[in-house]
This record gives structure tokens, C-alpha cells and sequence, in this order.
């Protein structure tokens, strides 16, 4: 269709994700429990009618702000559930701390014993294991 937003990123994880809700509801189909069924189902076709609702839309601009939305969300997501291969290789070299009154995250050399600690940003000192 001619002038309308198409697919991309946000849509095909909707579509994705609308798929494996259908997936869920076949599975369910045969259960001897067919609210889930019907549940899943539902779910998956909210899913599908909004992929088509957003492929078709000529407000491309909105569709564009949604779309850098979820992928400002799904970068902080992935952050935080995988870490980077620096951030695995810190961790075996330091041990990370906060400061008690501040809550700064203090990162201080790993098999150093019992070390005194001086907080950068309010300057609390505290004694720590490492």
C-alpha cells in the first residue's frame, strides 16, 4: 500500500511474539484447561491486528517515534541482562561496592583482604573485604 509505514523493528517483534502466543494456544488446545486456549489466543491476535494496524498507518512519524522507543528499551534491556565481555572481565579483576550514604559503586581491586575504602563522591570512609 502506498504511503504507509511498513514493517520494521517493533513490528516484527509484535509479529514474533504474537506467533509464539499462537504456538502457546495450540498447545494448549488440547489441554483439558481451554481457557488458556482461548487466552493465548486472544493475546496473539491483539498482537497480529496491531502489526497490521501499524504496517498500514500513514502517520509515519508516530510510528517512528514508537519505533525509537522500543529500541531505547530493548538496548537498556539487553544491557542489562548481557552483560559485555569487559564488563565479565572487570569483575574477575575488581569487586564493586556502594557507598553506604551515597550509594556511589565503588570498584576496588579483588585479594586484597580487609581494605579501607574512601567514597570519591562524599568521601565516607569504610572497611570492606575484598
Amino acid at each position: 500500500m502506498r504511503g504507509s509505514y511498513g514493517l520494521d523493528k517493533l513490528n516484527w517483534a509484535m509479529l514474533i511474539t504474537g506467533g509464539v502466543f499462537t504456538i502457546l494456544a495450540l498447545v494448549f488446545a488440547s489441554s483439558a484447561n481451554p481457557v488458556l486456549y482461548w487466552v493465548f489466543f486472544g493475546i496473539s491476535c491483539v498482537f497480529l491486528v496491531l502489526v497490521c494496524l501499524r504496517m498500514f498507518s500513514k502517520n509515519k512519524a508516530k510510528r517512528a517515534q514508537e519505533t525509537r522507543s522500543f529500541e531505547a528499551f530493548f538496548a537498556k534491556l539487553k544491557k542489562t541482562l548481557i552483560p559485555s565481555a569487559a564488563t565479565i572481565e572487570e569483575h574477575k579483576n575488581y569487586r564493586f561496592f556502594a557507598c553506604p550514604q551515597c550509594l556511589q559503586r565503588l570498584r576496588v581491586p579483588r585479594g586484597k583482604g580487609k581494605i579501607r575504602i574512601t567514597c570519591v563522591r562524599c568521601g565516607h570512609k569504610f572497611v570492606k573485604r575484598t
